[in-house]
């Protein structure tokens, strides 16, 4: 959304997050219906036993969550009789915080799973989703009608469905973002900024004249080429996006993408990028002037949303002429219901609630009306408490698209998103999702190595030429050649049984 309650929140790798526009808005901001007038199934709640359900999701732990959550309880407990609990995992622990506690068998009835934390491919092969093809038709109805097709076709793996996308844009749109006041201030001209190379002769007037900003390009945003990732993860195997064979290849070795890894680490030695990157945890670049130049995932009305909510003032400009949408993005949002659950149909239903019910979605994104924020006008206008005690990522919750405006969002904005939307072609491998079975124990030591060397590599830290040979003695050492031929050839017959 344009206001500050998910500006605030559009991380770095927002690239990721996905989305997609049914706008259904009738009744805005009021209380849904029961359960029963969305599928049938649930005639009364007092026919079903108390339960407590448990949701685990990713951001910044926030002081008031306790407190909106018995709210949101008052009301689900006269829907279909659950009270909730959910517990938001830091951003940085989340994964590992959660495969720990699901493979130690813990209960969880709700977890936000997608291609970049909490991998969603991952989790199925290791069994620790549960299919959710009946549970949806059953107790989802409502969720059918909102969500797009192409979130859930994208996201079924071998016929079946283990999560329900957050209903959002399709793909973000990634684009270079400067901070608007150095721009201003040294009359530069980004509008044909498109190449990493083109940005030297503008960072290189920055690095001169502020000698105090030693966040001139932050590298830590991501590195972003035109390739979808075979797989969710950290596992480098991808198809290009114009590709026309099909063809797995190392995301390393594509030319282009080792040629701009190769000026990463130029922009590095130069002093372009900050000497602490791959340790940096980062920094909230809306509240303070010292950066330059970032890459984000952006959405309609971006630059005028960060001026809205009062961040630092951005220019943003179109990385490539294109937008596409792809397996990783549609798995970019989800939440799943795990094999841990004590009771998966409750789980569904309050599900379908936070898809449908204009109420419950406002309630777990914005607090409590006349604490957290107020209503003038039809639209949400952020309180102190708001900002201080619950603020949390919209594209995490559910679905957008029932969400009240916020005090700065334009009329059209979902008329916006709808042309936005119009704009983006599909992956060439949209709809495929590997079957992770035969190689799970490989890809899963892949992410390790990563950790090891990603970072490293993608930041600009290091010479590709000189660690890229270690790395991949790693990885050839854990697999790489069995997955790599494994997934080609389910990709290969992926292509023939869909006549691409």
């Amino acid at each position: 959304m344009f206001n500050s309650k998910s500006f605030k929140k559009v991380m770095c790798l927002f690239l990721t997050l996905v989305m997609v526009v049914p706008f259904a808005l009738a009744g805005c901001g009021k209380k849904g219906n029961d359960i029963a007038g969305k599928d049938g199934e649930v005639k009364d709640p007092k026919d079903l036993k108390p339960y407590e359900l448990t949701w685990y999701t990713i951001g910044t732990p926030q002081k008031d969550t306790e407190k909106v959550m018995e709210e949101l309880s008052k009301y689900t407990k006269e829907k279909i009789n659950a009270t909730v609990k959910m517990e938001i995992i830091d951003w940085s622990k989340y994964t590992e915080k959660m495969k720990v506690m699901l493979q130690s068998g813990e209960k969880a009835d709700l977890v936000f799973t997608c291609s970049w934390a909490l991998p969603y491919e991952q989790l199925v092969s290791q069994k620790m989703l549960l299919p959710l093809d009946d549970l949806l038709d059953k107790y989802g109805k409502g969720i059918k009608e909102e969500l797009d097709p192409m979130f859930i076709d994208g996201n079924k793996i071998d016929g079946k469905l283990y999560a329900i996308a957050n209903n959002k844009e399709l793909s973000p749109e990634t684009r270079w973002v400067f901070n608007k006041n150095l721009v201003d201030k040294y009359n530069l001209d980004v509008s044909n900024v498109k190449s990493l190379e083109s940005l030297e002769p503008l960072l290189k007037v920055v690095k001169e004249n502020e000698k105090d900003i030693t966040d001139i390009y932050g590298a830590d945003c991501g590195f972003y080429t035109m390739d979808d990732p075979v797989i969710g993860g950290n596992v480098p195997l991808v198809v290009p996006y114009d590709s026309t064979d099909y063809k797995i290849q190392d995301w390393f070795e594509i030319p282009r993408v080792h040629d701009e890894l190769k000026t990463m680490h130029e922009y590095y030695k130069k002093g372009y990028i900050r000497k602490d990157v791959a340790t940096f945890g980062g920094i909230d670049r809306g509240k303070t002037d010292k950066w330059f130049v970032k890459i984000e995932g952006c959405l309609p009305y971006y630059d005028e949303g960060e001026k809205a909510a009062g961040r630092t003032p951005v220019v943003s400009v179109p990385m490539f002429d294109q937008t596409y949408v792809s397996n990783f993005h549609v798995a970019g949002s989800m939440i799943g219901i795990p094999v841990t659950s004590k009771d998966p149909e409750r789980a569904m239903m309050f599900l379908n609630l936070l898809n449908t019910d204009p109420y419950v979605r406002n309630l777990v994104n914005s607090g409590i009306e006349g604490v957290h924020y107020e209503k003038k006008d039809g639209k949400k206008h952020v309180l102190p408490a708001g900002t201080q005690n619950y603020d949390v990522p919209s594209f995490s919750l559910g679905n957008i698209f029932i969400l009240d405006l916020g005090e700065s969002d334009p009329d059209d904005l979902y008329d916006q998103y709808k042309k936005f939307n119009a704009a983006q072609k599909r992956s060439p491998i949209f709809g495929f999702k590997a079957n992770l079975d035969p190689i799970k124990k490989e890809v899963s030591a892949f992410e390790n190595i990563w950790q090891e060397f990603g970072k490293l590599i993608t930041e600009g830290v290091v010479d590709i030429d000189e660690v890229y040979p270690k790395y991949m003695a790693k990885m050839k050492a854990a697999g790489y050649d069995k997955v790599k031929a494994e997934l080609q050839k389910q990709l290969d017959q992926w292509v023939k049984d869909n006549k691409k």
